[in-house]
């Protein structure tokens, strides 16, 4: 592993992730969203086919498709999440509530809202 990896790694290892709506951590086999109240999902990400960052009305959003799923995630900050995401690296994205970003650092994503829908395959 390269230095630059081992201390990106690390960095991301001393990374307080109790308050933060991604978790980023070592290859998972699945994609954990949370939403604030009400469900989970739990996504294998071998079933990850097409992941998109956008800059919509003021937001971002992160959209993954799986099969049978298909996931938008609504937010701030989230470009940098797209990569994790190629790296199959996100354990967790969370959802919270909006007074809740002042908590979080002016750079770090901070997700509004989280949506999963069900594909026609799927139903």
């Amino acid at each position: 592993m390269s230095t630059l990896q081992e201390s990106v790694d690390a960095r991301r290892a001393a990374k307080p992730t109790e308050l933060g709506c991604v978790v980023v951590a070592a290859q998972g086999p699945a994609l954990m969203l949370c939403a604030w109240r009400g469900q989970s999902w739990a996504l294998p990400w071998s079933h990850l086919i097409a992941a998109q960052f956008d800059e919509v009305e003021g937001h971002e959003e992160l959209r993954l498709s799986f099969t049978g799923h298909a996931v938008t995630v609504h937010g701030h900050n989230l470009r940098c999440v797209l990569d994790d995401v190629a790296g199959f690296r996100v354990a967790c994205l969370r959802e919270a509530p909006t007074e809740y970003r002042s908590r979080s650092a002016a750079d770090e994503p901070f997700i509004i809202r989280i949506e999963v829908t069900a594909s026609e395959t799927a139903k």
